[in-house]
């Protein structure tokens, strides 16, 4: 009896495996992700997060202060970066991380490890709609995403440099859902999907 219900639990756990393809593809590459980069977690804030701070967490304590955080690189970016960034979005991540999470590095890392997670993931996906008809896109949907991972290029997920994930990782996110819905557009013939894309 006991062996029954064992094997019914295994055969509902594949069922699910197998009718969630992209959840079970996730959870795989974040597992990977997560085991890989954990270190990250025991690291600490450096340099330009303390910079940010100083600009930040005074207006954590503003009513205005999410809109200022937006609006502030268009009309005073030289408090920040002299000029050079103009990113409202980076901005409004880094105020709201400031907010809910103050000091404490593990937040940071822990979005930061599933962004870079997410991104993998994309990766495996567009590969797998690119190569829709190739007998073994599944092999280099994977090999591409754990290439992704592990490229050296993630260095913001791989550095004391986490926290600016808002700048550096989601920008990397977006370029790919963009792709991915472009080439869905492509695929299904239906306008809505580049809408999306845009």
């Amino acid at each position: 009896v006991v062996r029954d219900a064992r094997g019914a639990r295994s055969e509902r756990m594949f069922s699910f495996i197998v009718k969630n393809r992209s959840l079970s593809g996730f959870i795989f590459f974040a597992v990977i992700t997560f085991l890989l980069f954990r270190d990250g977690f025991s690291s600490y804030f450096i340099a330009d997060e303390w910079f940010h701070f100083t600009h930040y967490f005074p207006l954590v304590g503003k009513p205005g202060g999410f809109l200022d955080a937006v609006l502030s690189p268009f009309f005073h970016a030289d408090a920040l970066s002299s000029g050079e960034h103009i990113t409202p979005v980076a901005s409004a991540i880094f105020f709201l991380n400031t907010k809910f999470f103050a000091l404490n590095f593990a937040p940071y890392a822990f979005i930061a490890l599933l962004s870079h997670a997410i991104n993998s993931f994309l990766i495996f996906s567009i590969v797998m709609m690119y190569l829709d008809r190739y007998p073994k896109k599944i092999a280099y949907a994977i090999l591409s995403a754990l290439f992704f991972i592990t490229a050296p290029n993630s260095t913001h997920v791989t550095t004391g440099a986490i926290p600016f994930y808002g700048e550096n990782i989601l920008s990397v996110t977006f370029i790919l859902i963009c792709i991915f819905f472009f080439k869905l557009a492509h695929i299904k013939g239906d306008k809505k999907y580049l809408v999306f894309s845009l």
